[in-house]
């Protein structure tokens, strides 16, 4: 025995022994970390700084600072990937400590014609800041966006988009570097749609008929617009068709959405010791305080978890189809989009519908004409869950004031089944065109006019019946939780609210763009006008005692006790507006900008 067991000891030697030979070959292979400096420079010889430092494969990065210069740990044999927006992206090995690099201009980035205001010019030639993000053969294409405001979201430098809400359908604010109004409002920037001053909102646009978007940022890019401009502009350009067979693309996306963070409530029994701590009560498993209703359910051992009951796991689905093509004389796009949003609160729903049509014929060599239409409505009929009102005794009932002794426990999902009506719809509909010449005998020199008439209507209805809050309980009830005093008429109420705005605007534009061998000039000199009006309408009326009912909702607001009919509200305004630019370069090396713009408004007296 005793020489087996030496026998077995021997091999499990041999077998450590063995393993641990073949380790440390493997371990001695291993890349070992080391640390890499350089400096990055540009063909002049100039330090760069910003130019961004990754280990390929890896998170691992760093940025130049104000020398150009880098540290960065890596591994052995790893590979660097330099990037500078516009400059050609460069992927280099590690073979030793030290590696400097000299960064290229992309000529074809620097070559990319961008969108300016009232016109377009190639961004090696304009000193303004520009930043474009790109829909077409671009990842964002196929994320599936649910509006145009999240193409911005996290990819421009500068550019700050609210919080979102939470609330399906609900619109992000856009803050472009920063507050620049006296009072620090947070006014929205100026849109301009394929040229023209938009008069709606960013998610009005159907987000998969963008071609790119461009926000301008400083006061070299803003001057084209004058005070309209002083929030920042985001312009954005359509879709057109393009050259060959015609097109036709179908594309839908669906996704679920569930709470990042679930709160996590007290139980019964928790609940309980947390009221009586709260009263310094010696005895933390007192129920001499629970109202009638609670300890009816504390007895009969039911808990009702009320944030399960206002979440559930949120559902959207995207459907767009899109028809284009081009021949010599004609252009167009065709495209309509579908989305509908059931968000991660009860109650949460909102349904968009879009549809842009983009068609341009070119009727000799030198005049073409253009027509476009952008349309979209929307729809909000669900009144919301309150998540905040889910804080609530476990022990209380499906009832309007959930334990039927203090007023301020509501029910969170309450107005959503119970008696509670909401219609809220918006459309906005932008009915454009254009009309240009080149002319023939002066190379480079154009006129165009633009012309864009945009109606939108808003209308929010909203009514609570008498049925929706019933009044305290007493110990006298039916055993649902309603008292005799369940159906209360006086306290049926309802609303409507109504806008409509009516805007149109005619730019005309004569531009002169030509090339003399090292010297590039770019002209325009433009007359812009535009009208907008609106009118608003509000309703009100309560207590329905003496209709005897509610049935016709907020139709019957005439039949309330109490009517409140705002007289109708109107605004209008004009602008005018004259604009000089021009642009200068010479060998694409030293530039030269101006721009004179001049306003008159109908706001301002004579």
């Amino acid at each position: 025995m005793k020489n087996n067991r030496r026998k077995l000891g021997w091999k499990r030697l041999s077998l450590c022994t063995l393993i641990l030979m073949l380790c440390i070959p493997i371990y001695a292979q291993r890349p070992r970390p080391m640390e890499v400096t350089g400096r990055v420079i540009d063909a002049a010889g100039e330090s760069m700084i910003g130019v961004s430092i990754l280990e390929k494969g890896t998170t691992n990065g760093v940025v130049t600072d104000l020398e150009g210069n880098y540290s960065l740990r890596v591994r052995r044999g790893a590979t660097l990937v330099f990037s500078y927006v516009g400059y050609i992206t460069q992927e280099l090995q590690v073979t030793g400590r030290a590696l400097n690099v000299t960064m290229k201009e992309d000529a074809e980035t620097l070559d990319e014609v961008v969108v300016i205001g009232y016109g377009t010019t190639k961004a090696k030639n304009f000193t303004g800041s520009v930043d474009v993000v790109k829909m077409t053969d671009s990842p964002i294409a196929d994320m599936g966006l649910n509006s145009a405001s999240d193409m911005l979201r996290s990819r421009l430098s500068g550019v700050v988009m609210g919080a979102e809400s939470g609330t399906v359908g609900s619109s992000s604010s856009i803050l472009i570097r920063g507050r620049k109004s006296i009072n620090a409002t947070s006014e929205e920037p100026l849109i301009i749609l394929d040229g023209v001053i938009f008069s709606g909102a960013l998610d009005d646009i159907d987000p998969s008929s963008i071609e790119t978007v461009s926000v301008l940022k400083d006061a070299t890019s803003l001057a084209a617009y004058g005070s309209r401009a002083a929030q920042g502009v985001v312009m954005v350009t359509t879709k057109k068709g393009e050259r060959g067979r015609p097109r036709i693309n179908f594309s839908t996306s669906h996704e679920f959405s569930t709470p990042t963070y679930n709160p996590t409530y007290l139980d019964g029994a928790g609940y309980i010791r947390y009221r009586n701590a709260k009263t310094n009560q010696e005895n933390l498993n007192n129920t001499s305080w629970m109202s009638f209703i609670e300890r009816k359910n504390y007895e009969a051992g039911k808990e009702t978890d009320w944030y399960d009951l206002v979440t559930r796991t949120g559902y959207t689905q995207n459907y767009s189809l899109n028809f284009s093509g081009a021949t010599d004389n004609v252009n167009y796009y065709i495209g309509g989009r579908h989305s509908d949003q059931r968000g991660m609160v009860v109650g949460n729903g909102f349904v968009r519908n879009n549809l842009t049509i983009n068609v341009s014929t070119k009727l000799t060599s030198w005049i073409e004409l253009g027509a476009n239409i952008n349309y979209t409505d929307t729809k909000d009929d669900e009144t919301p869950a309150s998540v905040d009102d889910a804080r609530q005794t476990p022990y209380g009932r499906w009832r309007y004031y959930v334990e039927g002794g203090d007023a301020t426990a509501i029910n969170p999902v309450w107005n959503t089944y119970n008696g509670v009506d909401k219609e809220n719809k918006y459309s906005n509909m932008v009915m454009g065109g254009f009309f240009k010449i080149d002319v023939p005998w002066v190379e480079g020199l154009s006129y165009r006019m633009n012309l864009s008439y945009t109606k939108n209507n808003s209308k929010q209805k909203a009514f609570t019946h008498e049925s929706n809050k019933p009044a305290m309980l007493t110990d006298d009830w039916d055993g649902l939780g309603y008292s005799s005093e369940y159906y209360n008429l006086a306290t049926a109420n309802g609303s409507i609210r109504s806008s409509e705005n009516t805007n149109w605007v005619i730019d005309n534009i004569i531009s002169y763009t030509r090339s003399f061998g090292e010297h590039y000039v770019s002209s325009s000199l433009v007359y812009t006008r535009d009208y907008s009006r609106t009118i608003g309408e509000y309703y009100y009326g309560s207590d329905f005692t003496n209709a005897g009912n509610t049935l016709l909702g907020w139709y019957g607001l005439g039949n309330a006790t109490n009517k409140n009919f705002d007289s109708p509200t109107y605004t209008m305004h004009t602008d005018i507006g004259y604009l000089a630019r021009l642009i200068y370069s010479y060998k694409d090396t030293y530039h030269f900008n101006a721009s004179f713009r001049r306003d008159g408004s109908s706001v301002f007296g004579n």
